[in-house]
């Protein structure tokens, strides 16, 4: 038997193949396997995008670029397909054209909302918050005023006052006839000459009070406002005259136009009160203090707390003015009897130093 080699097209196909389909060469084998490989790899890159794009917030940084994905997909199905490869065409049914369209649409869009901040509307303010803005500033605008008028009235008021107050106790002085400057131990108990206090803001007396730094106040007649704020202080004009039986009594001010009567509450049981008229020194002595009503105007009648028609044989002075310092709710009395007097031919008492 003749030996001979075996013609293919004798040779059985194997179960499941084409008879006549030509044998594939191992390169096409492997480019085709390749092929499938990319269109897998395409598929899933695509897959991914889209669950990122949907699961990640708009941002230009985190949102991966359909166009950037699309491009580099082509690049390498062109490398390694031939152009008439379904998979340099499309991809997951659209075409790399569209794909790169959409990509720079989004990017761009991306880059003017970035560029281009929100701008917010504008909340149009209530009423209710107008009102509240409105009174803010009517309480801040009323409390500067109010400190300004406080600042006046407590050092202002003072400070113009305080050259009237030393020229009407210069004014004074030069009415009288010269006397000694030195002091006397002379005490006189009998009844002292009668001052003659003159008309509505004529200054006829002062008034020394030794507990205060030898403090010096004019004396004029009258408590109306033209008088105690100039400084003076003030004789209510239905009491009794300085060194008469009765009730000499004093108005002034606390805390403006001089202070006053500022250290009242400072006075002690004892101490001396001197007033100087035209003819005497007169030294009275603190014997009681006392805070009251405004109303109670019975503090300065002859005898204090009692009907005015009360008799009396003593020679009182009382002073008032308002209480607390930087208030008026209420007035603090001191009342003084006349100790003894002075002829100022004499000299100077010696209680204008303290000594009682």
């Amino acid at each position: 038997m003749e030996n001979r080699t075996p013609n293919p097209r004798d040779v059985l196909p194997v179960s499941g193949s084409r008879p006549d389909a030509p044998a594939m060469s191992r390169r096409e084998r492997r480019r085709q396997q390749e092929n499938r490989d990319i269109s897998s790899t395409t598929s899933s890159i695509e897959v991914e995008a889209k669950d990122t794009i949907a699961a990640t917030p708009p941002s230009v940084e985190t949102m991966p670029n359909p166009s950037t994905t699309a491009t580099v997909n082509r690049r390498n199905a062109e490398e390694k397909l031939p152009f008439e490869s379904p998979v340099a065409v499309m991809v997951d049914g659209v075409s790399p054209s569209e794909i790169k369209g959409v990509g720079q649409a989004e990017a761009t869009g991306e880059a003017t909302a970035e560029s281009k901040p929100e701008t917010k509307p504008k909340k149009k303010k209530s009423l209710g918050l107008l009102v509240i803005v409105i009174l803010r500033d009517l309480c801040f605008t009323a409390g500067i005023v109010l400190g300004l008028f406080v600042f006046w009235q407590l050092y202002v008021t003072t400070w113009e006052v305080s050259g009237v107050t030393d020229a009407a106790v210069t004014s004074f002085t030069k009415t009288l006839a010269k006397a000694p400057e030195e002091y006397t131990q002379e005490r006189r108990t009998d009844p002292p000459p009668e001052a003659r206090v003159g008309a509505i803001g004529d200054t006829f007396a002062t008034l020394h009070v030794p507990r205060w730094d030898r403090m010096t106040i004019p004396v004029a007649e009258g408590t109306t406002a033209a008088v105690l704020n100039t400084g003076y202080a003030g004789h209510y004009t239905d009491t009794t005259s300085p060194g008469n039986i009765g009730n000499f009594s004093l108005a002034g001010h606390r805390r403006s136009y001089g202070n006053n009567f500022r250290r009242v509450e400072e006075l002690q049981i004892g101490d001396p009160l001197v007033v100087q008229t035209k003819d005497a020194w007169l030294v009275y002595q603190v014997t009681e203090t006392q805070i009251v009503l405004p109303s109670q105007r019975e503090v300065i009648n002859p005898v204090p707390g009692q009907p005015l028609d009360t008799p009396t044989d003593i020679r009182m002075m009382t002073l008032t003015t308002c209480h607390p310092e930087y208030g008026n709710a209420e007035r603090f009395i001191v009342h003084s009897t006349l100790s003894y007097w002075v002829p100022r031919s004499e000299g100077r008492p010696q209680a204008l130093e303290g000594k009682v």
